[in-house]
């Protein structure tokens, strides 16, 4: 466990904190970023805590907002051991990985629970949310040990606030949680050695969120990641894990992809057909990608058809077909599916068709992908078409390429 800030250190940073309350908003949006030591007064008594800013320039909705719950080993007044283990720690290691407000409330008891301190995150939101510009509808809650426990707990009571929940290494009756959380996204991360909070925890509030969002016929079941041979620190694996950022400050209907996407292993199924349509003044070409895995095995098509503008058919390219098999396939189901979402291809809203730049060349392509994902999490589905001279727009042009690549790979697989 990290040691707190030396006393002179604490003391610059809170007084640089609140030297800049009295400053405008706009004049704080241009230059506070980092981690900022804040203080509350809540129910007649002052609380610090800390407040993290990213750099560089916010999105036009607000930033995100992250609150993260510490354990018991961080409980305090001095507001700022909190940032020193677990989430903070990560955020300094790769500030690159959260581009988000991230909020770090002190607990001053480490013999209560956070559930008993709901009211003070809650106040600690709402001040922020005054203060800086914070997208409301992209709210996330996470925590570590206590902070995991409190996670189930706050999260399962004020869910409608938060886009999701991501507990480490904590515990909880299912009693309420479990109806309190049931189809809302969690992904809850254990260590199976933990010796002072037993994975055991973990495994039965993520059945029973599971059984109680089957029984509401809910679309998301809760994930479980559990570290093999990791005691109780489980944090520094599970914040650290660029899937983890990446699933926090996804976007809702991208959310349920992160974990196939960073690991294909989890996927029991998934379907990618990829067709392009290029047509010039005297011939159209259609190509056709499909592959289906079944998390064992893959199975590929494609086919390549050319007909005139007017309707006539000419002869078509012979079929191609096969299998992959075990580590085979699933090395490439990795690498596609990585390629497609490195170039922004599930990022982009659909359809995006870009008008012809005055001047072009009278020749126009499309290219559609429709993706089904399967697992334990539940079904994630996207269907984008990029076309009609995206390769004007620098990040069209990148999502049209990588399906264009995506088609080439599958054409040039063997066919035994």
């Amino acid at each position: 466990m990290a040691a707190p800030l030396p006393v002179h250190a604490a003391f610059v940073a809170l007084a640089f904190a609140h030297a800049l309350v009295a400053l405008p908003l706009p004049a704080q949006a241009a230059t506070v970023s980092g981690f900022l030591a804040k203080s509350i007064a809540h129910e007649g008594r002052a609380h610090r805590y800390a407040c993290y800013v990213p750099d560089g320039e916010r999105p036009a909705a607000g930033w995100p907002l992250v609150v993260f719950l510490h354990g018991m080993g961080e409980c305090g007044t001095d507001g700022w051991l909190q940032t020193e283990v677990g989430l903070g720690s990560a955020i300094r290691r790769a500030p690159q990985r959260w581009p988000a407000v991230v909020l770090f409330p002190q607990k001053p008891d480490k013999n209560k629970q956070w559930a008993e301190y709901e009211a003070l995150v809650l106040a600690i939101v709402a001040a922020t949310e005054t203060e800086l510009p914070i997208d409301a509808g992209h709210r996330t809650l996470t925590g570590l040990s206590q902070g995991g426990a409190g996670t189930w707990a706050i999260g399962a009571r004020t869910r409608a606030m938060w886009q999701a929940f991501a507990p480490v290494c904590g515990y909880g009756e299912p009693d309420g949680i479990a109806e309190g959380l049931a189809g809302a996204p969690v992904w809850a991360f254990h260590g199976d050695a933990d010796r002072v909070v037993a994975a055991a925890h973990s495994k039965k509030l993520v059945a029973a969120v599971a059984a109680a969002g089957a029984a509401q016929k809910a679309a998301i079941a809760p994930l479980l990641t559990l570290y093999p041979g990791v005691g109780h620190n489980a944090w520094d694996k599970a914040y650290r894990d660029e899937a983890l950022a990446e699933w926090l400050l996804a976007r809702t209907e991208l959310r349920l992809a992160v974990p196939y996407l960073a690991d294909p292993r989890r996927l029991s199924a998934a379907s990618v057909t990829v067709r392009s349509v290029a047509s010039g003044s005297l011939v159209v070409a259609t190509t056709t990608a499909t592959w289906r895995f079944d998390g064992k095995a893959l199975a590929w098509q494609w086919q390549r058809a050319h007909a005139e503008p007017n309707g006539r058919d000419l002869p078509t390219f012979a079929p191609r077909a096969g299998t992959l098999t075990d580590a085979t396939a699933t090395a490439f189901v990795a690498a596609q599916l990585a390629a497609l979402r490195d170039a922004g291809v599930f990022a982009l809203p659909d359809p995006v068709l870009v008008r012809q730049p005055e001047g072009a060349v009278m020749a126009w392509r499309e290219h559609d992908v429709e993706v089904e994902l399967a697992g334990a999490a539940g079904v994630f589905r996207c269907v984008r078409r990029v076309g009609r001279f995206a390769q004007f727009d620098p990040q069209l042009q990148r999502a049209e390429q990588a399906l264009a690549d995506a088609i080439a790979a599958v054409g040039e697989l063997p066919t035994k």
